[in-house]
């Protein structure tokens, strides 16, 4: 102890000698910043010493209410709901075939009837023409004689036969092997087993049937029943033109090879292509030729020529109706003005009947769809003001009368009343519903519920807190029942008239806070 004592006299010895050694202005200095440093140190220790006092004595501030009017629950209810347009219609084909044209891109605004894409429609506009022809014909000329109409449908029972066997064997023919056996193999690798066999037994049966038909019209005459005879060659040309669909959708597939390559493909879909459009040609001369058939067999049989040719007329214009349709089909329209929130198509692609393609949407008929359980929607009516996380305003329009099936909750829609552009059509967002008051009273049964929030959860217990005269906190221990959505049912441990925290959370008993007005 004495040689520490001795080597702290030596240091205060040899700084008291270097300090007379320095000069009177060195002297001066080194006593200011000393005296400063000093001073700093000091006002520090008391600084701490007043914050640590405040500390010990106020470390939260709370707020405290009635468990009777925590009880009533005015608070708003939180919910998640999806902003979804009023107005929104999902665009399908009507038609399928491959697109040869697409007018529209992704976010592109469209009105009612706008014209997004459209089919080859080349035989379908060709048959329309066609029809106008008819229909022009049979106003003008509205005596046709039945002979005339049998050796049409005479006429048109031969080209159509020609003309189909032309399709088959001399264009449609180069894609198979053993074309006219029974082992027809077609020669486009197709990584589709299922189509392959559809297209090969269909050329199996072509075949049967063209060879039935040649047969049958080295003996047909007009005194034949042409009108069996005209539906049944209709019903025959159907079949061929549905081959020939197979036969463009494996091309689609197709996978080049060495003997069958990409170049070859692309040659025999035009030929695909321009064929399909002779066999519809086909089909509407046959369907002409059946309504003149028709016509011209009923004025046979009436009296009155004025009422026959009438019917005629009014046949052709059935004809030119249905073109009319059957074009329109092959045409993919916006059903109501919008926005195109969704496009998944493009030119050339091979789109099947009835397949969505897009969506259409009025952006700013903006409602949000939120889903509630079956406790809470007790809470809630029709006409409740709902505030959006983001400054939108809105009231509940719709509360569905059923649990969905998928989520088993009910739905509950939100129209929106102030802040639309504040929203964008298929966000998530939170919101708060204001509580119906008179219906949340019928389904408490007298049972008292508090915010989770005011809940002091731990392993001894759930617990509330009241304040003593000086503002510390007590601990109530409480028994809790059912939670109904932020609320939590409390059957034990408070009474209705009782100030508790309404907020728990990081306190602990003995603690000392403040009081937020």
């Amino acid at each position: 102890m004495n040689t520490y004592l001795k080597k702290i006299n030596h240091y205060i010895n040899k700084t008291i000698y270097k300090f007379k050694e320095l000069s009177l202005l060195k002297k001066v200095l080194v006593i200011a910043v000393a005296g400063l440093v000093v001073s700093l140190i000091i006002s520090k220790i008391f600084s701490n010493k007043k914050v640590d006092e405040s500390i010990g004595l106020i470390s939260h501030s709370v707020k405290i209410a009635t468990v009777s009017d925590l009880s009533s629950n005015t608070t708003p209810l939180p919910l998640l709901g999806n902003v979804t347009s009023q107005s929104e219609a999902v665009i399908r084909a009507e038609s399928s075939g491959q697109l040869t044209s697409v007018y529209k891109k992704l976010g592109d605004y469209v009105s009612a009837g706008d014209i997004i894409a459209e089919f080859s429609n080349q035989s379908e506009k060709a048959q329309v023409t066609q029809a106008e022809g008819s229909y022009q014909s049979a106003k003008a000329n509205r005596d046709t004689s039945l002979d005339q109409s049998k050796v049409q449908a005479l006429n048109t029972i031969n080209s159509t036969y020609t003309t189909l066997d032309d399709v088959i064997h001399t264009k449609i023919d180069v894609m198979f092997k053993d074309q006219r056996t029974d082992h027809v193999t077609l020669l486009p690798l197709v990584p589709d087993a299922g189509l392959t066999y559809k297209i090969q037994k269909e050329r199996m049966d072509i075949e049967a049937l063209l060879i039935s038909r040649e047969k049958e019209n080295r003996n047909i005459t007009i005194n034949y029943d042409l009108l069996t005879e005209l539906t049944t060659v209709e019903t025959e040309t159907k079949l061929i033109r549905t081959f020939l669909d197979d036969l463009s959708n494996a091309l689609s597939k197709t996978v080049p090879t060495p003997d069958f390559s990409q170049t070859l493909i692309d040659s025999n879909k035009i030929t695909i292509s321009t064929t399909r459009t002779t066999v519809n040609t086909a089909l509407s001369l046959i369907t002409s030729s059946l309504n003149a058939l028709n016509v011209s067999l009923v004025t046979n049989k009436e009296v009155n020529e004025t009422t026959s040719a009438e019917a005629q007329v009014k046949v052709a214009l059935g004809t030119l109706q249905l073109a009319k349709a059957r074009l329109e089909n092959t045409i993919i329209r916006s059903p109501l003005s919008g926005t195109l929130n969704s496009l998944s198509i493009q030119t050339g692609d091979f789109i099947t009947q009835n397949s969505q393609v897009g969506v259409v949407s009025n952006n700013w008929a903006l409602e949000i769809i939120a889903y509630v359980n079956d406790d809470d929607i007790k809470q809630i009516a029709v006409g409740n003001k709902v505030s959006v996380v983001g400054g939108a305003i809105g009231v509940v329009t719709k509360i569905a009368q059923a649990i969905d099936p998928m989520n088993k909750k009910i739905e509950v829609r939100i129209g929106i009343t102030e802040g639309k552009n504040l929203l964008i059509n298929g966000q998530s967002v939170q919101i708060f519903v204001s509580r119906n008051q008179t219906k949340n009273l019928l389904i408490k049964n007298d049972k008292i519920q508090i915010p989770i929030s005011a809940l002091k959860i731990t392993p001894q217990g759930s617990f509330v807190f009241s304040l003593d005269k000086d503002n510390v906190l007590i601990a109530h221990k409480v028994k809790e029942g059912v939670i109904l959505g932020d609320q939590i049912q409390i059957l034990e441990g408070v009474t209705n008239d009782m100030l508790i925290v309404t907020d728990a959370r990081g306190l602990k008993e003995g603690q000392k806070v403040g009081v937020i007005k």
